[in-house]
């Protein structure tokens, strides 16, 4: 699987910018190239001293001394050491013709399964070697000890390739100063992750900003109702993010049709303070994304995210002032970034100061980029807060409540909890580790396969989904390192060929297949549905059907005359329950009770009791 990585490309961006280019290193770069692209690092070792001269000397200032000192240390090709005598490095390397460092090298060894296992391995042999690089000489991968494989930095050197940007982002991560010198990747990690945050946290402002605004606008329609408003609002900016997503992922041809559409209709000049003509346009959008359009080159996405219409009585307006939005106004840093260019700018000059705030906001965030700045991660915390402040909203009514920022159940503790629950139930020795638990099943993977195929794991109060996000990424790592196995040229008992297995297909099929999840909450099963759909999408292929996997119910309670929402498990998961139930229950305990919420949990306790005692007496 594709981990994320350990500084962001913007944060780069921003690091390296002022790296200086020596004629040295472009000279280094372009032979590098010239070898790539002639097939002349296939091999491993009789390359070594092309990268030692090349890439370590020429282009990332290694010194020559240290180059030779550092060979062949504990069996390891390279092995540095800083000024004082600490461990700062090693480089584990391969040729080319081994094109996937995360592919099974048919070792024995598990913790040497992979060139990257290997790698990691490596850097244990080492006290307190803080970075380890694995390369097949076009690929380059660092990787940090304390990370372990959470996050990786991974860089195709053909990437700089008429790109000053990219041979400076090399230079800057790979480069003697950096790894050697000053150990700088903790502190870029720290900036790379501070910039993500607040980044996130401003983003978060213009999109509660936007709720705010949407609420506004429906709850003064006639016949609807606050909690309407509050619904269809977000339903309406989950569909908003799932369109963007799909935008910049490249799931939609047009990548510039929201603005288009937008801009398109600002053009005929038709809009006007009693006009809806732009929400319109956004719903027909809507529909092309569930049912498909010929005209938009849209394929039809289904999976009811966008089947159920938002009622004509709800809407806003094309022209509205900034005032009448006054109290909804969050001042995010990001609402001053909107600048357009060409026929857009005209258009822009002449209707913008009339256009509504929320058109605005809608096209800042479209402005944004939905593959690396916000990916399905980002947006799953920013769906996870989404869904607390609404909570909060529907219980307080407090429209104008601060954001203090973006908080959300740390990646680490959700991994951690279901990579211990979900990896000991499949595991003969109660491992936890994925590759040992692929290593006890190496001479019999088929039985792997067949119980991850039959695993079924819930969440009962899914809340955002992050714990099912979580449970269907482990088994689909699981999965790719069993197809890893059963693909292995090197062994005679498994043969096969990649080409036909698909991560977004199994990834589908496991969530389809193993991922189930309630809670009381309608708002909560929605937007699990849109975080496992962020996940599930791929060009021309439609959503899986979620609604017996994802259910609203209270699975606390079986009884429909307690609550109307019960759970009756026979009912809505029968063939589960007939053959035992599920396998692995995985969630986010309740960390953090807050005051307002204890009356009203105990209160409807107590109901709940004497409807108990009324139902036993009359038995």
């Amino acid at each position: 699987m594709t981990k994320p990585q350990i500084i962001s490309s913007s944060t780069c961006s921003k690091l390296f910018s002022t790296v200086v280019i020596s004629d040295t290193q472009r000279k280094a770069q372009q032979k590098w190239l010239e070898k790539l692209e002639s097939k002349e690092l296939e091999t491993e070792t009789t390359n070594y001293r092309k990268l030692e001269d090349i890439i370590l000397r020429d282009l990332l200032d290694f010194p020559e001394e240290l180059i030779q000192n550092s060979k062949d240390k504990k069996n390891v090709e390279y092995a540095f050491k800083d000024p004082q005598g600490g461990w700062a490095v090693l480089f584990e390397a391969k040729g080319t013709k081994t094109t996937n460092l995360h592919a099974n090298q048919g070792r024995k060894d598990p913790s040497q399964a992979t060139p990257i296992d290997q790698t990691y391995d490596n850097l244990t042999r080492f006290p307190h070697m803080p970075y380890g690089v694995c390369t097949n000489y076009q690929k380059f991968i660092l990787m940090e000890r304390n990370l372990k494989f959470s996050a990786l930095q991974e860089f195709d050197f053909l990437s700089t390739k008429n790109n000053d940007e990219k041979l400076k982002e090399f230079i800057g991560i790979f480069g003697y100063k950096t790894l050697v010198i000053n150990k700088d990747i903790k502190k870029f990690k720290s900036k790379s992750d501070n910039a993500d945050l607040k980044l996130t946290n401003e983003f978060y402002k213009l999109f509660h900003e936007t709720r705010m605004m949407l609420v506004k606008s429906f709850k003064g329609k006639q016949d609807v109702s606050e909690n309407d408003a509050l619904f269809y609002s977000q339903l309406f900016l989950q569909r908003i993010l799932f369109l963007f997503f799909a935008l910049d992922n490249e799931l939609i041809e047009d990548s510039k049709l929201f603005r288009n559409r937008i801009f398109g209709q600002l053009k005929l000049k038709q809009c006007t303070e009693n006009s809806k003509k732009i929400f319109n346009d956004i719903m027909l959008i809507f529909e092309a994304l569930d049912k498909g359009s010929k005209f938009l080159h849209i394929d039809g996405f289904g999976g009811e995210l966008f089947s159920g219409k938002i009622p004509e009585k709800i809407y806003f307006l094309d022209f509205q002032s900034k005032s009448f939005f006054a109290n909804e106004i969050m001042h995010s840093q990001l609402s001053q970034e909107l600048k357009f260019h060409g026929d857009s700018k005209e258009i822009w000059k002449e209707f913008g100061d009339n256009v509504s705030p929320i058109i605005r906001n809608l096209l800042i965030m479209d402005s944004r980029d939905f593959k690396s700045e916000f990916n399905v991660t980002i947006l799953g915390h920013i769906l996870e807060q989404s869904l607390d402040d609404l909570t909060q909203l529907q219980k307080t009514g407090d429209m104008k409540r601060k954001i203090d920022g973006v908080y959300y159940t740390p990646v680490n503790l959700t991994d951690y909890m279901c990579r211990n629950s979900i990896i000991p139930y499949l595991s003969k020795n109660n491992t936890n580790d994925v590759q040992e638990l692929i290593h006890e099943y190496r001479d019999e993977i088929g039985l792997l396969e067949e119980k991850i195929q039959k695993i079924r794991i819930i969440d009962p109060a899914c809340g955002s989904g992050a714990f099912l996000i979580n449970s269907a990424e482990i088994l689909l790592e699981i999965a790719e390192k069993i197809e890893m196995i059963k693909n292995d040229e090197t062994d005679p008992v498994h043969s096969g060929t990649l080409d036909d297995w698909q991560k977004e297909k199994e990834v589908s099929k496991i969530i389809e297949n193993n991922i189930f999840g309630a809670d009381v909450n309608r708002e909560s099963v929605e937007i699990t549905k849109l975080s496992l759909f962020l996940k599930m999408a791929k060009p021309g292929e439609t959503l899986a059907n979620l609604s017996k996997n994802i259910l609203n119910r209270n699975s606390v309670i079986d009884d429909k005359q307690i609550v109307p929402n019960a759970m009756i498990w026979e009912n809505e998961f029968p063939g589960i329950m007939k053959s035992g139930g599920f396998d692995v229950v995985v969630g986010n305990p309740p960390w953090q009770v807050i005051k307002s919420d204890i009356d009203e949990f105990f209160s409807s306790l107590k109901e709940m009791k004497l409807q108990i005692i009324l139902k036993y007496n009359e038995s």
